[in-house]
């Protein structure tokens, strides 16, 4: 059945690519999300199968897509997850197509959202239904989360099913593109914003006044000079160290004008391990030692965004098959690695505690960039290792 499911896929890839531009040309980016005609074509192409469908909301016009298609005996259950929003394509002169206009070039397809994800949500589909159409009889539930609102952070989408109890599984896969490298384990983050107040007065005069850039620049100083000894000795086999990176800075009014106020906002990426309350802790104490320096320093400090890190086990069930079928396809080991982005993957891990790996078509360098594509192979050889998988955990391999 293995060779007989490879063969018909192989048949599928213009179908295949099909699918992944017509995807790519619903103009879901976000913000402002956009996921609802999409989440309808997918939710209609799902039902063709005999999947049960229903979509779940956590705002207007912001749909996710579960579809169910049931097993006879009620075994594990097995999902497959993928995000239908993309980032915004930004200014459309920097592209050579317009990017919700998809072509195909030597063998890639190119448009917003083709790495990431749609071209994942045509494998997805597309392994599914070559399951369907070949007649296999599942045992256990395949289960098909089409969700919003990732590149946002999730709260509208993956969090929102796993709070609400709609993710209910054994196994799963989040089809982010990984290149079809292995992933099974991730970097969380926390983001911060620290302001700093100064004193306003005429550049003329500018010791009348306190400028609060100059302030702050004490404080990123510290920032990046003693958050490499609060990290000393916290490393991870797959992702590697913390990292520490301000990425906005915001201050003054005026050029004749001492600023008297400047804003950061700082990215502080967590191991697997890490407390995100530790780490928010140790942003304080940098910032607490450079106020005892300075007694005019004046700040304050709020969390804007937070992830955990997830990880599971190498030697889980779901890696092991995930390494077979990839052995089967290619004829050589996989690698598995970590990812030092986030994924929706910590809401099945840490939330849900179901076993979950990272394993998508499309290389994540090309992700929210100009120009962005995919391989239209490697679509074909996700497919059938998503076939395979659905095999092995709902069908005995048959």
């Amino acid at each position: 059945m293995k060779r007989r499911i490879c063969y018909s896929i192989e048949k599928m890839e213009s179908d295949i690519a099909d699918m992944a531009m017509t995807l790519i040309r619903f103009k879901s980016e976000n913000p402002p999300g956009n996921e609802a005609e999409i989440a309808d074509f997918l939710a209609s192409k799902l039902e063709s199968l005999g999947f049960e469908v229903k979509l779940v909301e956590a705002e207007r016009k912001r749909p996710n897509v579960i579809a169910t298609l049931k097993g006879e005996q009620g075994r594990s259950s097995l999902i497959f997850n993928g995000h239908m929003d993309v980032v915004p394509a930004g200014p459309l002169e920097n592209w050579k197509q317009p990017p919700f206009e998809p072509v195909v070039k030597d063998g890639k397809i190119y448009g917003r959202g083709a790495a990431d994800m749609k071209g994942a949500l045509s494998s997805i589909f597309n392994a599914a239904k070559a399951v369907v159409e070949l007649g296999v009889s599942l045992k256990g539930n395949l289960v098909i989360q089409f969700v919003a609102d990732e590149e946002e952070g999730g709260a509208k989408g993956t969090e929102f099913l796993a709070k609400k109890g709609f993710i209910k599984g054994d196994y799963a896969v989040v089809c982010e593109p990984t290149g079809l490298k292995i992933g099974v384990a991730e970097k969380g983050f926390i983001r911060t914003e620290i302001t700093v107040r100064g004193k306003a007065a005429h550049s003329s005069t500018p010791s009348e006044g306190i400028n609060a850039i100059v302030k702050m620049s004490k404080v990123i100083k510290a920032l990046y000079d003693e958050f490499p000894r609060k990290i000393a000795g916290k490393s991870h086999p797959l992702v590697g160290s913390p990292t520490v990176n301000v990425g906005t800075i915001i201050g003054g009014v005026r050029v004749n004008v001492v600023p008297d106020k400047c804003v950061i906002k700082l990215d502080r990426r967590l191991i697997p391990g890490e407390d995100p309350e530790e780490a928010f802790n140790e942003i304080i104490e940098i910032l607490e030692s450079v106020r005892k320096r300075d007694n005019q320093l004046k700040y304050e400090v709020k969390l804007i965004g937070e992830a955990e890190p997830s990880e599971i086990s190498p030697q889980e069930e779901i890696v092991e098959v995930l390494k077979r079928n990839y052995e089967f396809v290619f004829h050589t080991n996989p690698t598995i690695y970590g990812l030092k982005g986030t994924t929706d993957a910590r809401f099945f891990i840490n939330q849900a505690q179901i076993p979950t790996v990272i394993f998508g078509p499309g290389s994540i360098k090309e992700a929210h960039k100009v120009n962005e594509n995919v391989s239209v192979k490697e679509l074909v050889l996700a497919t059938k290792i998503y076939s395979l998988t659905i095999l092995d955990f709902l069908a005995d391999g048959e």
